[in-house]
């Protein structure tokens, strides 16, 4: 008798418990990758704008791509980043990671675009070149006489987001499983 009015009480509060917690790591974890992903923005639009000023002049009077790919790879060791130029027609005329000449065109790609319409753009996707998810934020640049003479591209993988909220996840499974056992041993 004892064993079943446990098995009535202990299991539907273990579910419970269980069901509460799975929904709680869902959404705390979302939450947290969407505050990750919004932080890492911003952080990739300040870096962006300082590349931009770094390469205008640069790119206005028209120097040398060899100029402005070794310039683009100090700035990207200096970020710690990837960090893309490219130039009006969508050449890339500069690049931390690659050889601008062996790059192809860059003028379809969307944060390029927008970049490009004299907006900042954004786009979070698969690097085909480098082999991981990575997000991309593009600011116009823009000579001193404000004509648009480029697009400042800075990127960062995104791996570092995808273990810290996977870690995040394991924790708070790990602790909904320790508390539902408690529940029921209670």
């Amino acid at each position: 008798m004892f064993r079943t009015i446990w098995a009535r009480i202990a299991i539907p509060y273990v579910v419970l418990i269980l069901a509460a917690t799975a929904a709680l790591t869902i959404y705390s974890s979302n939450i947290a990758q969407d505050s990750y992903l919004v932080d890492l923005e911003s952080q990739l639009s300040a870096e962006a704008r300082l590349v931009s000023e770094s390469v205008s002049t640069l790119l206005a009077e028209g120097a040398s791509v060899d100029g402005i790919d070794a310039l683009v790879k100090r700035l990207g060791q200096l970020l710690e980043a990837r960090v893309t130029v490219i130039d009006p027609d969508g050449a890339v005329v500069g690049d931390s990671e690659e050889d601008p000449a062996a790059m192809e065109n860059h003028r379809e790609r969307p944060e390029v675009q927008a970049a490009m319409a004299g907006n900042q753009g954004k786009s979070t996707r698969y690097s085909r070149t480098l082999g991981y998810r990575m997000m991309y934020v593009t600011v116009p640049v823009r000579a001193s006489d404000g004509q648009e003479v480029g697009v400042a591209r800075v990127a960062l993988q995104l791996t570092q987001i995808e273990e810290r909220v996977s870690r995040l996840r394991y924790t708070i499974a790990g602790a909904s499983l320790l508390t539902a056992l408690l529940a029921g041993l209670l």
